[in-house]
């Protein structure tokens, strides 16, 4: 569970009540997401990240919405990826150079992610848990613990 282990090393004492929502909010929507056609889970997760609740809202910069929606579709359909949708960050205020960092980000995480899914990985350190249960729920990190004990 590195995410979380990221997240509580670049968080400053205890998690913000609008980090955890935020991640709570993405993270469900990512789940209903992959359960439904590849249409309809983008748009999805696009109408989560349009309604976030007021805590996560209120954790975002003015910029920080339009990167959230492109880096969902880049995330969930790379494929779908063409030069309107970095025209769109442009035009949301992005230099090259951050849409640069963007793309970079977005396409490092999923592939770590992709490579812990395909090899298993999910055991985390013993003192993470702690954390990790405040970010995503006791009962997320239980279903979470089974996955990773079943591969």
């Amino acid at each position: 569970m590195s995410h979380a282990g990221f997240l509580r090393d670049h968080t400053e004492g205890e998690a913000e009540p609008g980090v955890i929502a935020l991640i709570r909010a993405v993270a469900k929507a990512g789940e209903r997401a992959v359960e439904l056609p590849l249409q309809e889970g983008v748009s999805h997760v696009h109408e989560v990240l349009d309604s976030l609740p007021d805590a996560a809202s209120a954790i975002l910069d003015p910029g920080d919405l339009p990167i959230l929606h492109f880096v969902a579709e880049a995330a969930l359909a790379p494929r779908w990826m063409e030069r309107g949708k970095v025209q769109y960050l442009r035009d949301n205020g992005l230099s090259d150079r951050e849409i640069h960092d963007v793309v970079h980000v977005v396409s490092c995480f999923s592939y770590m992610n992709r490579l812990a899914d395909s090899l298993g990985v999910g055991v985390f350190a013993a003192e993470r848990q702690e954390w990790a249960a405040r970010l995503f729920g006791t009962e997320a990190l239980a279903h979470h613990r089974a996955w990773a004990g079943s591969k």
